[in-house]
């Protein structure tokens, strides 16, 4: 190899990573995505019961969670959520999730879904998801 490159592809279909193995390259799962429909989705039955379990424990500890839009904060806590990432981030470039926006709590995103996690009035967690197709539902 010239350039002493080494090919890959990120994010493809199962039936790409196996023609991708069949030409002799290692095909490696990044993990699992989950769709839930939140209408019907439950913790009941035994199925459940280490996720109850996990829940009941953060509660105990004194844990909240509050779930919103973006377009529901005003700018003055937007910013707080987008200064708190990038303290929390730190300054090296993030490499570990490769679906990752460039961007927390963007006015840019009013649609994307904003968890925030407490303890004792302390933030201690945060997540954006950012809805997809023109619905920002797939299936509707």
């Amino acid at each position: 190899m010239q350039n002493a490159w080494s090919p890959a592809v990120l994010g493809c279909s199962e039936r790409g990573a196996t023609a991708w193995a069949k030409a002799g390259l290692d095909a490696l799962e990044l993990g699992d995505e989950a769709v839930l429909d939140a209408g019907t989705f439950s913790l009941d039955g035994r199925p459940m019961r280490g996720v109850r379990q996990a829940v009941h424990r953060m509660a105990r500890a004194g844990h909240t969670a509050r779930v919103r839009r973006l377009s529901e904060l005003d700018g003055t806590e937007r910013a707080a959520v987008a200064a708190r990432a990038q303290l929390w981030r730190g300054d090296e470039t993030e490499r570990g999730y490769s679906m990752a926006l460039s961007r927390v709590a963007d006015p840019a995103d009013p649609d994307a879904v904003l968890v925030t996690a407490e303890r004792d009035g302390q933030p201690c967690g945060l997540l954006q998801l950012v809805p997809w197709a023109r619905t920002g539902c797939p299936w509707t």
